[in-house]
């Protein structure tokens, strides 16, 4: 058929229809089958003869086919007897007759409408372009920009899946028909709508996936873990605001699974979403044409069976005429398809990292486009249906190009106890039934070695698992192994990195390690950099013990803290810490550091104590074999663990513990020092979150086992009123514990008008109320610990 839209009336063929109109009597019932032009199939429409062709436009219209065009606006044209479906290739534009729409139906269907024949071609407008565009968007020259920009692009109808044809230009139709992208049907999503935490989930296709997503021993199976529930909670709830959230954390733990649920979850929901796995294939694009094809067409690929003609028609109307149309149709879709005050929208990506390459002009530079993903900024807060996530952001980009980053920060870290143990049953669950039997014995201790880290988990088990038949012992030496190679890796990573390092940076690393294991507020201005961050040997988290914003870190695996333990161990100490204790002037933070390191570098320590009034010297022998950070429960290591050395939040008002010697540090005397939470009383009161147990009996229980009993017996001073000695008695199934013994060490001594008060202490009063406690002075730990400082 031609495309013309007028057609000449030939006066003859009318003259012949309107004689043929007098002989006709009672209006009949017509059954008159129309054909949108350019569509396949044709449609009935039953009407009686008397009746207008306005009337016929009315029946013709209805919205799920048209849309927003008015039935006044459709053009009608008669095919003169009609014809056949293969009869419409070969009609011409001028043997059709358009309809008068104040004329009777029966003036052109004098004799009833012939059966099986198509009778109308219905023509819809041609596409309106607006008045803005056209008085406003002109050249210098007067030349209409629109015009051009129109006349460069290729435009067709396209059919929405309701039946509506829109003007759309060929690139995006192209990509409403693409159904390669491999993207599986909303439907087929539809058990994520009600999924909880623990089910196991097969993952379905959300078209491109991460960097060796699925790939593991795990492949396509899911468990839906704890905080990708709380997450989904906080995405899907109401709010005044839009959401943003950076998915942070190492290597391997589980982000872009993280990332990807969500995707799906909102993707079941019905929610507009754009979900980029990976951030690589922008970064790789020459021009902001190719940026901007990709957004567009995973964005179509996603949400095409829920885009309203209205939409799709704003999306390439939203014209930057200095860009190709592609680029303003992306640009439409990120600020306002995926910013909405009352529709739920997610834009989801990963690998971010990937866009600011070192050295190289990352995308969001080169591309307008895309400077929107250098911060949430461009994401409005007032767009309340918002939802952004970035993930796979890497140290350079968290710590010094995104802006108010711990704002946005979802810390992600080990997988919880119980979800680690269903992941390692599917992964079991595909070996051998012999070596299932072995490993599932040994559940406990690679809990332990991985640290419940998904990666670590696939490297223990590495690539011939499951070929070989494995006995229980060779898994234990596989296990062992696997520790021990992967110390060697982390430390032979951490070594060359710090070498490379200037002396301030290496005092910052040095300040920052001791943050990782003494994990207190006082190391809050140490911080790694970024390129540490980026070797995945720690993890940060909030401190859920506190009310401020704490950010702590935490090795990974036994692993990576044996390497960081060995990195911290060969650290030297810093000279303002040498200047400080020459000066008697260390700050809490310093002599904390300085007395740990100190302790877990010496194999044999000896000091000189005495009780809190400098009287009754005994000598004090520390043996430390090994550290380990207080766990909850704690963890047994039985007698043979009485020289490993434990601190830990927890432990207060103690600071360490070594065996039965429980150690109290600080740069106060004893007498301030004893106060609030840090008052030796406390240790010894029974507590609900421990089973009635006081802190004494409920570590010692844990660590060393058997049943301890550890008692506080007060005894009123006769010559003291309201003053009462303390005697302290640790009993283990009964019998006495002679090694208990708590020892305060002071790191620092006191000054008198300007000048150090050296000696032992002077504590007459508090020695009668704690005769039992013993005191190591700061002389004495000067000269034992840092002679060679000083």
């Amino acid at each position: 058929m031609g495309s013309g839209t007028t057609t000449p009336n030939g006066p003859s063929r009318r003259g012949s229809i309107e004689r043929e109109r007098e002989v006709e009597k009672e209006p009949t019932n017509l059954k008159i089958y129309c054909i949108v032009n350019g569509e396949a199939t044709s449609f009935p429409v039953n009407i009686l003869s008397n009746l207008s062709v306005g009337e016929l436009k009315q029946a013709i219209y209805s919205p799920a086919r048209f849309g927003d065009i008015p039935p006044e606006k459709l053009t009608l044209k008669l095919i003169p007897g009609g014809t056949t479906k293969k009869g419409l290739e070969t009609l011409s534009e001028e043997s059709l007759v358009v309809l008068d729409e104040l004329e009777e139906l029966s003036t052109y269907f004098p004799k009833g409408a012939a059966k099986g024949r198509i009778h109308i071609i219905v023509k819809l407008p041609p596409p309106a372009i607006s008045k803005r565009n056209r008085e406003d968007d002109v050249d210098l020259d007067g030349e209409s920009r629109t015009k051009r920009r129109r006349s460069s692009e290729f435009w067709s109808y396209y059919t929405h899946h309701y039946g509506i044809r829109v003007p759309l230009p060929n690139f995006l139709i192209g990509m409403l028909g693409d159904n390669s992208k491999g993207v599986e049907p909303r439907s087929a999503f539809s058990q994520f709508r009600n999924v909880k935490v623990g089910d196991q989930i097969r993952v379905k296709s959300l078209g491109q996936s991460p960097k060796f997503f699925a790939e593991d021993y795990q492949g396509h199976e899911l468990i839906v873990t704890e905080q990708m529930m709380e997450l989904w909670e906080l995405l899907g709830g109401d709010s005044e605001w839009s959401i943003k959230r950076c998915l942070s954390g190492p290597m391997g733990v589980g982000k872009s699974y993280i990332a990807w649920f969500l995707a799906a979850k909102a993707y079941a929901h019905g929610w507009p979403v754009l979900y980029i796995p990976d951030a690589r294939f922008l970064q790789w694009c020459v021009s902001e044409e190719d940026a901007a094809t990709i957004i567009c067409q995973i964005f179509i690929t996603f949400n095409k069976d829920i885009l309203t003609g209205e939409e799709l028609a704003k999306m390439v109307n939203f014209q930057d005429t200095t860009k190709p149309l592609v680029v303003s149709t992306a640009r439409y879709i990120l600020r306002n398809l995926l910013q909405q005050r009352e529709q739920k929208t997610l834009f989801v990506i990963d690998e971010l990292g990937a866009l600011f390459p070192h050295g190289t002009e990352s995308a969001t530079m080169k591309f307008d486009l895309l400077h929107c993903l250098n911060s949430f900024n461009s994401w409005g807060s007032h767009y309340a249906g918002a939802r952004v996530v970035y993930t796979g952001t890497h140290g350079r980009f968290e710590r010094t190009i995104l802006r108010d980053a711990s704002h946005y920060f979802e810390f992600v870290g080990p997988l919880s106890p119980i979800t680690f143990d269903k992941l390692l049953s599917v992964i079991i669950g595909t070996f051998r039934p012999t070596v299932r039997q072995h490993l599932d014995k040994l559940r406990d201790e690679i809990q332990r070695a991985t640290g419940r880290i998904p990666r670590e988990l696939n490297k223990f088990f590495g690539k011939d698992f499951r070929e070989i038949e494995f006995t229980a012992d060779e898994i234990e030496r596989r296990l062992k192994t696997y520790e021990e190679t992967r110390q060697s890796e982390l430390s032979g990573t951490l070594k060359a990195y710090y070498l490379g390092l200037d002396p301030m940076s290496k005092t910052d690393i040095r300040r920052a390690l001791a943050d990782v294991f003494l994990r207190d507020n006082q190391h809050l201005d140490a911080v790694f950099d970024c390129k540490f961050l980026d070797f995945g040997i720690v993890y940060q988290y909030e401190d859920p013990d506190k009310a401020s914003l704490l950010i702590l870190k935490r090795p990974i695996t036994p692993a990576s803290e044996a390497a960081l333990f060995e990195l911290y161990k060969s650290c030297p100490l810093p000279d303002v810490y040498k200047d400080a204790i020459k000066g008697g002037a260390l700050n809490h933070a310093q002599f904390s550091d300085a007395f740990f390191q100190s302790l877990i570098k010496s194999t044999d320590i000896v000091f000189k104590s005495t009780n809190l009034a400098g009287k009754e010297e005994q000598i004090l022998e520390l043996r430390v074999d090994g550290y380990q950070y207080l766990q909850t429960p704690p963890r047994k290591l039985g007698d043979e663990g009485k020289n490993i050395l434990i601190h830990g939040c927890e432990l207060a008002p103690f600071d360490f513990i070594l065996g039965y010697t429980f150690i109290q540090i600080s740069i106060s005397n004893f007498q301030k020092h004893n106060d609030g939470s840090a008052n030796v009383d406390l240790a010894f009161t029974s507590r609900e979150h421990s089973g009635k147990r006081n802190q004494i009996e409920y570590f010692l229980d844990h660590t060393y086992g058997g049943t301890h009993k550890a008692e506080m017996e007060k005894t009123e001073l006769a010559d003291k009123p309201n003053l009462y000695k303390r005697n302290f008695k640790v009993t283990r199934n009964g019998v006495m514990c002679p090694d208990f013994r708590i020892v305060y060490i002071r790191g620092k001594n006191d000054f008198c008008e300007g000048k150090e008060i050296h000696g032992p202490a002077n504590h007459t009063g508090k020695v009668l109320e704690y005769p039992q406690i013993r005191h190591v002075c700061w002389d004495e730990v000067k000269k034992s610990l840092f002679d060679s400082s000083s």
